[in-house]
C-alpha cells in the first residue's frame, strides 16, 4: 500500500490510499487542484465530520460532478451537507454504520468508529488489499485497535506542558489564546506515539497528522 498526504491541519485535510487497483480518499478539505493527481483513480471517498479543513464542500461538489459514479462513506451527520451544499447524488453515498464493516468488492473493507471531538465525528478502520490501516484526526479519544499495518494519527500539540506554555504566553501578549479547551478536542504527540506503542505491532508504520501551525498558507 502507497499513500499520500495531500495536506494536513488546520488548512486542509485530504489522505490519499492506493493500493494495487484502488485509490481512497480520506478527508476532502483541500482545493480541487490538489486532488488533480488522483481525483480520476479515487475509488471512495470517505468524510468524518463538517469541519471546513476536512469538508470543503465546493471541492466535493466538482468532484461529485466530475465523477458521476464516484462513492461517498460518510456518518449520518454529514448526509445532508453532501446533499444540500455539494449536490452529491443520494445514491452515491453510503451511510457510516459505526462499529459496522462496510465491503467494497474484494479489496476494501470500511469500519467507522466514533471519535469525540465538538462536533460530532469518526475515524475509519480499513482494509485496502491486504493492508490494515487506522485513520484518525480531531479527537480527545481513541479506542483501541491492535496490530494494524499503518496508523495514521493526530498529533496537534507536544503534550500539556507544552500547550500550557503557549496559553500562557498568548495570555500575557493579549492574544487570542487557541489553545483553550485544546485537549478536550485534540490528540497530542504525546498521546499518539503512546497510543501506536500500546496498540501496534513491531513492524506498523505511522504517519503524525494534523500538527498545529499558527499561520495559514495560500491555496494554490
Amino acid at each position: 500500500m502507497k499513500h499520500h498526504v495531500i495536506q494536513t491541519g488546520s488548512d486542509g485535510n485530504a489522505v490519499i490510499l492506493q493500493g494495487e487497483k484502488d485509490v481512497i480518499l480520506v478527508d476532502c478539505g483541500v482545493s480541487y487542484a490538489k486532488l488533480a493527481p488522483y481525483r480520476r483513480a479515487i475509488s471512495i471517498v470517505l468524510l468524518t465530520h463538517i469541519h471546513g479543513d476536512h469538508f470543503r464542500p465546493a471541492t466535493i461538489k466538482r468532484l461529485a460532478h466530475d465523477r458521476p459514479m464516484l462513492r461517498f462513506m460518510a456518518p449520518t451527520w454529514l448526509l445532508y451537507p453532501l446533499l444540500d451544499q455539494c449536490d452529491v447524488d443520494e445514491r452515491n453515498i453510503d451511510l457510516a454504520q459505526m462499529d459496522t464493516t462496510a465491503v467494497y468488492g474484494e479489496r476494501i473493507k470500511v469500519r467507522p468508529f466514533e471519535l469525540v471531538h465538538d462536533v460530532p465525528n469518526c475515524g475509519y478502520e480499513i482494509t485496502l488489499d491486504k493492508s490494515r490501516i487506522v485513520y484518525a484526526t480531531d479527537t480527545s479519544y481513541m479506542p483501541d485497535i491492535y496490530n494494524a499495518d499503518y496508523y495514521f494519527i493526530e498529533a496537534n500539540y507536544k503534550n500539556a506542558e507544552e500547550l500550557a506554555a503557549r496559553a500562557y504566553a498568548k495570555i500575557e501578549a493579549g492574544q487570542y489564546v487557541y489553545e483553550n479547551g485544546l485537549q478536550d478536542r485534540h490528540f497530542s504527540r504525546e498521546q499518539a506515539i503512546n497510543y501506536i506503542m500500546k496498540n501496534g505491532k513491531d513492524n506498523s508504520q505511522y504517519v503524525l497528522l494534523h500538527e498545529h501551525r499558527e499561520t495559514k498558507e495560500k491555496e494554490e
